[in-house]
C-alpha cells in the first residue's frame, strides 16, 4: 500500500495552489504565535508550545515549513538558473526590495511616530542609523526610545533574524552546488556532516539561544534539498503521510515536537500539499502576500501593543495586526515584489 502514489518528481512540475494558501496561513500563524509573548500574555502560550511542553511553537512551526519549501523549489531554481549572477540575482529581487522598504518605513515613519525621545535626539541618535543594516541581513532589533513600555521590550521587528539564516542558506546551497555535491550519493557525505555539526549545535549554552534556534530551520532547508534531489524516488501516498502526521502528534507528549517535524512533516506536507486536488487558484493568490505578512506582522503587533497597552490580549492582537498586516501587505506587494517576478517580455 505504502509503495504506491505519486512521484514527487511530477508534482514540482505543476504549480500548487494548496502550497501558496499553506504559505499564506503559515505566515499568519507567525502572527497569531507572536501574539502571546508582544502582549505580555505570561498565562498562556500558543497552541503548539502548551501540547508540546514548548519544544516547538506554532511560529516555529511555520517557519520550519517556510525553510523545507525554499530549500525544495530554490534548489529548482538553482539547477535552472547554473549561473552564480541568474541565482543571485532572483534571491536578491526576492528578498531586498520588500525588505528594504519595510526598514526604511521603520525608520522614518514607525521610529519618529513611537519614539519617546523629541525628533531631534532620534534622528541624531547613532542607533538609528544602525537599524538600517537589517536592510543589509544585519540584525538590529532597536529603534532609539521606541516600544520601551511595550512587555516584550523595544525589538521592532523580531522576525527579521530569519532572513539572514535564509540567505545563509542559499549561499550554502549554492556551494554545494559548484563543488558538484548535489549528486544522490554526494549529498549523503554532506548530510553526515550537517547531523554531526547540528547536534554539536543542539549543546551549544543557553547564552547562544539565537544561533540553537537557527539550526532547526538550517536542518529543513537542507532537507528540502533532499526531497529535491531524490524527487524520483519519492512516492506521495496518502495513508503514509496520515501515519508521519500521527507519529508527529505523538512527539508532542515526548517533548520533542522539533525533531518531529524534521522527521514526519516534510512527506506529509509534500503529500497533502502537492499529491491532492488543488484549491481554487484565485484563493492561492493569497500566498504571493506571504513574505510581505511576515515582514509587516511583528512590527504591526508591537504598534498595536503600544497604543492598547495592557489591555489588549494576544487573540485580539493576532486579529486586528492580522487584518491591518493582510491590507498593507496587498500594497507592498505590488510595490516591491510583483515588479521584479513579472517575467520580462520577449523582445
Amino acid at each position: 500500500m505504502f509503495t504506491n502514489g505519486i512521484d514527487l518528481q511530477k508534482t514540482l512540475q505543476q504549480k500548487s495552489s494548496n502550497l501558496q494558501l499553506a504559505k499564506f496561513i503559515a505566515a499568519l500563524l507567525v502572527i497569531y504565535s507572536h501574539s502571546f509573548s508582544l502582549t505580555g500574555n505570561v498565562s498562556g502560550v500558543d497552541f503548539f508550545s502548551r501540547i508540546s511542553g514548548n519544544s516547538l511553537s506554532t511560529g516555529g512551526l511555520a517557519v520550519s515549513f517556510f525553510f523545507f519549501v525554499s530549500g525544495l523549489y530554490v534548489s529548482k531554481s538553482l539547477v535552472r538558473a547554473k549561473t552564480a549572477k541568474r541565482y543571485f540575482t532572483s534571491r536578491v529581487k526576492r528578498i531586498f526590495p520588500a525588505l528594504l522598504i519595510v526598514v526604511l518605513v521603520s525608520v522614518l515613519v514607525l521610529g519618529p511616530v513611537f519614539t519617546n525621545l523629541t525628533p531631534g535626539a532620534y534622528f541624531t541618535s547613532k542607533g538609528t542609523y544602525l537599524y538600517l543594516l537589517n536592510g543589509a541581513l544585519l540584525p538590529i532589533h532597536a529603534l532609539p526610545g521606541v516600544f520601551t513600555e511595550n512587555p516584550y521590550g523595544t525589538t521592532v521587528n523580531g522576525s527579521l533574524w530569519t532572513l539572514s539564516v535564509e540567505f545563509l542558506c542559499y549561499v550554502a546551497l549554492f556551494v554545494v552546488y559548484k563543488l558538484n555535491l548535489m549528486d544522490k550519493k554526494k549529498i549523503l557525505a554532506v548530510l553526515a556532516v550537517v547531523a554531526v555539526a547540528s547536534v554539536g549545535g543542539w549543546m551549544l549554552p543557553d547564552s547562544l539561544a539565537l544561533l540553537k534556534g537557527a539550526i532547526l530551520p538550517g536542518l529543513l532547508f537542507f532537507e528540502g534539498i533532499l526531497f529535491y534531489l531524490y524527487q524520483d524516488k519519492i512516492k506521495l501516498n496518502i495513508p503514509l503521510a496520515c501515519l508521519f502526521l500521527l507519529l508527529f502528534g505523538l512527539t508532542a507528549p515526548l517533548g520533542c515536537m522539533d525533531l518531529g517535524s524534521l522527521l514526519f512533516l516534510p512527506y506529509a506536507s509534500c503529500t497533502f500539499l502537492l499529491a491532492t486536488r488543488q484549491v481554487l487558484p484565485r484563493l492561492s493568490e493569497l500566498g504571493n502576500l506571504s513574505y510581505c505578512i511576515y515582514l509587516l506582522g511583528f512590527p504591526v503587533q508591537q504598534c498595536f501593543v503600544a497604543v492598547l497597552g495592557k489591555e489588549m490580549g494576544a487573540y485580539s492582537n493576532a486579529l486586528l495586526s492580522s487584518l491591518v498586516v493582510i491590507l498593507l501587505s496587498v500594497g507592498l506587494y505590488y510595490l516591491a515584489e510583483k515588479p521584479f517576478s513579472a517575467p520580462k517580455k520577449k523582445s
